[in-house]
């Protein structure tokens, strides 16, 4: 692909990101006017991660792209609402430890690949755990924080293998297909953060 034409996709992506998060955050401050209930600053945080975030998913799901610039505001508006309710200790450790994983699950995957190749098969053209998937999993540790991120992560893989599952008996994509990670991953840390006594019972076996 010519790269003008990759920088106008991209363009493209980053104005709807700016769009989506600016129309989410007005579109909350009218509901609140008129129910009259007073506006807070966590809670527009709170409305504008949560369009971030779809926005992520969408996007990969259309284009199989993870902006960078996207994960950036998602990850600022993370942290800032973990430093309002004196979280931001746990949520920089889960980022930690998510984007260590993250980035082991990348190398895993590479090192896969490359033994594929060498071995002759037919692999799809994309990664199937790539470098801003790790990005992406380190967001979703800052989101879940530290332990609720060692289930979260389990919870995301196994939820994007059985809708791989899903779509290969139904004959919807073959072996060589490439699935968008970012909607799982993100369903896995939102799932992750309603079993918060699994996700501590869990850590404490790890350690």
């Amino acid at each position: 692909m010519p790269s003008f034409v990759w920088q106008l996709g991209l363009r493209r992506i980053l104005l709807r990101s700016l769009f989506f998060a600016a129309s989410t955050i007005i579109l909350a401050l009218a509901l609140q006017v008129n129910c009259g209930q007073s506006t807070s600053l966590a809670g527009l945080l709170e409305v504008a991660q949560a369009g971030l975030f779809l926005l992520i998913a969408v996007v990969d799901v259309e284009h199989r792209r993870i902006v960078p610039l996207s994960l950036a505001f998602a990850a600022g508006l993370t942290l800032a609402l973990a430093a309002q309710s004196d979280a931001l200790a746990t949520s920089l450790t889960g980022g930690i430890v998510g984007l260590l994983a993250g980035s082991l699950l990348y190398a895993g995957g590479r090192l896969y690949r490359r033994a594929m190749l060498r071995l002759g098969r037919a692999l799809p053209d994309l990664d199937p755990f790539g470098a801003a998937d790790a990005l992406l999993a380190g967001l979703c540790g800052l989101y879940a924080g530290w332990p609720v991120i060692a289930l979260a992560l389990p919870l995301g893989v196994l939820c994007a293998g059985a809708a791989a599952l899903a779509l290969l008996l139904a004959e919807k994509a073959t072996l060589r297909s490439t699935l968008p990670l970012a909607p799982f991953l993100l369903a896995g840390a939102l799932l992750a953060t309603r079993f918060r006594d699994a996700a501590t019972w869990l850590a404490g076996l790890i350690a």
